[in-house]
């Protein structure tokens, strides 16, 4: 299975005082905090009129299932998560080696080169101990990467069409994933 999904990060005591106390499909597995998916856009435009999104300090956890592999998951939540992503694959296409923190944790996301058939193997690990690793998996560059640029494009569009980017800050992060897709070879 294939699918990456992108929530808002919101602490639930905040969602309770300012939209009330029925937010609880917004829970996932922390009751501290909700996760509202971008394509939930009623909650999303109440987030908006009560100023609980800040461009600048978007909190986020990207969900990432890619061959049946977790890449990523709502356990691992910071800030700007997609812009992180996004330097580590340029950074990967242009040396077939990465490494970006990951969020504002000392994390870090590790792409390398697994073969000469065209993997890559994805790897969260603590910056401090790096026998301390979240997340690892192998995975077929050019479809992942593909699949990480769709839905980075869905992420950023999201923000424009919620207006929570300006036109500059959109056209910024478009044109590097258009650098990026103009070197997948799909």
């Amino acid at each position: 299975m294939n699918n990456i999904k992108t929530y808002l990060v919101i602490p639930r005591n905040i969602i309770d005082q300012k939209l009330g106390s029925n937010f609880e499909e917004c829970l996932v597995k922390f009751p501290e905090v909700c996760h509202i998916s971008f394509n939930q856009e009623s909650l999303v435009k109440k987030l908006i009129e009560e100023d609980l999104i800040d461009s600048k300090h978007l909190e986020i956890c990207i969900n990432i299932e890619f061959n049946n592999n977790i890449l990523l998951d709502h356990k691992f939540k910071g800030l700007n998560l997609w812009e992180d992503i996004i330097d580590a694959v340029i950074e990967y296409q242009e040396r077939k080696i990465s490494e970006v923190l990951l969020g504002i944790d000392p994390n870090i996301l590790r792409l390398t080169k697994e073969d000469e058939i065209g993997n890559l193997k994805w790897k969260i690990f603590n910056e401090y101990d790096p026998t301390d690793i979240y997340y690892s998996g192998i995975v077929n560059s050019n479809e992942y990467l593909f699949r990480l640029i769709v839905a980075a494009k869905e992420f950023y569009n999201n923000l424009k069409r919620y207006s929570i980017f300006t036109e500059i800050e959109y056209n910024e992060l478009i044109s590097e994933i258009a650098k990026i897709e103009g070197k997948l070879q799909i």
